[in-house]
């Protein structure tokens, strides 16, 4: 049901699992009822104080389907509502509702990644046989997995670009992550649609990957850290200004405007058809890209072998000072010169340094409760010490871009491997401290994110790096 609707209350989403999917609901029942009490004169808000109750109490729904009114009898229980859920219209269309962008290395209700949720319903429409794909981000207000999802959609960049006040340009790619089939494609937005929404569509549009039906987004894009404070709080601070990626439009405070307009409430079963249409039948000069050939001498390895290598030495829950952060809050492979390449001023050189450098990918692990989660560790290969070593200490050659450096380097409390480094975030990395080391061709950097304005401790940083360093130095790294 939609937020503003109003009686007859029609179900517009059933998830599977959920209570409802498991006592027969339906998307299209009409709710007449709710333990006897009509629903006609209700408010949304009354209705779903009838809903709630304790896990476990059974409520009686009265609906009507197809004229025919029917008893269902649903047990009230805990359930995560999964970011993604997906079905086969019946015009043999791909339907996909993403409610929000989770963070990349995140775990969903599903026990898996974004990634890996997108992986899963796209093949299961594959096997379906549908030919065409809708993405509704309709009341979906962003987040933080961006580069993910559009990963499977295109390969192209940037797909966005950011600047800062320091003067850094920073383009974004997707994550080189394409799924193995590609169909037409159309996104459907509203005025709810925000920050990783907006781009996502604005990469669609601009590339001309898709197309675009709903109406104007809401125009609230811009990049952000999320600061630590007391008491398990945080702060969102804004820290660079969004454009888009092809034409780098200003997209905050104004929106993206739909390909197609379709005017009325979110739920318009209008909007919907037409997309069904576009999907099936795109516009001449939009639908899949072309695959971008791979940058030669490219070297990256496989997310398995990736793991295969990194895995020993990597952060463990056990690693943890205390037992209440004894988590792993997830981790990213970095298998694509994409990642390696993004948020660099300009993607194509950052790619050909990644060659120059032999670097071969990488490992990020997060530590611990919260968001962001206190400690990070990210572990990279190259082909030798000589490119771990440029990269390592930044040397860069006098045509390749670089941006502004925001931190500063302190004494090392701790000495590790053959060079280690101690460096204080400053500008859009305040509230940030790494300590960074070397080891013949890997490079390691454990992170902790610190409320801004204490000051910062490394101790945490030279324990761990303490106990991975000397994990790999016992493997022989």
């Amino acid at each position: 049901m939609s937020e503003n609707q109003r009686a007859p209350f029609t179900i517009g989403t059933v998830f599977p699992g959920a209570p409802a999917a498991q006592a027969g609901v339906q998307e299209g029942d009409q709710l007449e009822a709710v333990d006897g009490r009509e629903t006609r004169r209700l408010e949304l808000r009354e209705l779903s104080q009838l809903l709630r109750g304790e896990a476990g109490q059974p409520v009686t729904l009265s609906i009507r389907r197809g004229g025919m009114p029917i008893d269902l009898t649903v047990v009230r229980a805990r359930f995560a509502v999964p970011p993604l859920t997906s079905r086969v219209l019946p015009e043999g269309v791909c339907y996909l509702r993403l409610s929000t962008f989770p963070v990349a290395f995140a775990i969903g209700p599903s026990g898996r990644t974004i990634a890996q949720d997108l992986d899963t319903a796209l093949e299961g429409c594959e096997q379906a046989g549908a030919r065409g794909w809708i993405m509704d981000l309709r009341g979906n207000g962003g987040g933080s997995g961006l580069s993910q999802v559009a990963g499977r959609f295109l390969d192209a960049g940037p797909i966005l670009v950011e600047r800062d006040r320091a003067g850094g340009r920073y383009e974004q790619a997707a994550s080189g992550h394409l799924f193995r089939v590609q169909r037409p494609l159309v996104v459907m937005i509203d005025g709810g649609s925000a920050s990783a929404s907006e781009a996502f569509a604005s990469a669609v549009q601009e590339y001309r990957r898709g197309v675009v039906v709903g109406q104007r987004s809401a125009g609230a894009l811009n990049t952000a850290n999320v600061l630590p404070l007391p008491l398990d709080a945080g702060m969102e601070v804004a820290i660079r200004e969004v454009f888009s990626g092809v034409h780098e439009q200003v997209i905050d405070g104004v929106g993206v405007a739909p390909d197609v307009a379709m005017s009325g409430s979110s739920d318009n079963p209008a909007a919907l058809g037409r997309a069904v249409e576009l999907a099936l039948g795109p516009p001449a000069g939009v639908g899949p890209l072309p695959i971008r050939p791979p940058t030669p001498g490219e070297a990256v390895l496989s997310e398995a072998e990736l793991r295969r290598i990194i895995e020993p030495v990597q952060l463990r829950a056990e690693d943890a000072e205390t037992l209440d952060q004894a988590i792993i809050a997830g981790d990213l492979p970095i298998d694509t010169l994409n990642y390696y390449a993004g948020d660099s001023p300009s993607l194509d050189a950052a790619r050909q340094r990644a060659v120059r450098l032999g670097w071969h990918g990488g490992l990020v692990r997060w530590l611990g409760h919260g968001f962001p989660p206190p400690y990070a560790l990210s572990v990279d290969l190259y082909r030798d010490a000589d490119g771990a070593h440029q990269d390592f200490r930044e040397i860069y050659q006098p045509d390749e871009p670089r941006n502004p450096t925001q931190y500063r380097d302190a004494e090392p409390p701790v000495l590790l491997g053959d060079d280690t480094r101690a460096l204080i975030g400053t500008g859009q990395n305040e509230g940030r401290i790494w300590i960074a080391w070397r080891r013949g061709n890997v490079n390691y950097v454990v992170a902790r994110n610190v409320t801004p304005g204490q000051v910062p401790s490394f101790d945490g940083l030279a324990r761990l790096g303490g106990i991975i360093d000397a994990r790999a130095a016992a493997l022989g790294r």
